[in-house]
């Protein structure tokens, strides 16, 4: 019998077959994290959008809010 029959059969679609699924890589970085704590120590008010933007001032490099 051939795959496409046994799938058909079994009610089960050749995507979900086939189907792999795939892990992300978190990459956090260290220097970021230590900043976002040192930031939200001095300044809890803060919220993302300006917290980051304060970061990416002082490391020049651009940060994500998220």
């Amino acid at each position: 019998m051939s795959l496409a029959k046994s799938l058909k059969y079994a009610g089960v679609s050749k995507c979900a077959w086939y189907y792999k699924p795939t892990t992300r890589e978190v990459r956090l970085d260290q220097g970021i994290v230590d900043a976002v704590s040192s930031i939200s120590a001095k300044r809890p008010t803060y919220g993302t959008r300006r917290m980051a933007a304060q970061i990416s001032r002082e490391m020049g490099v651009p940060v994500n809010r998220k």
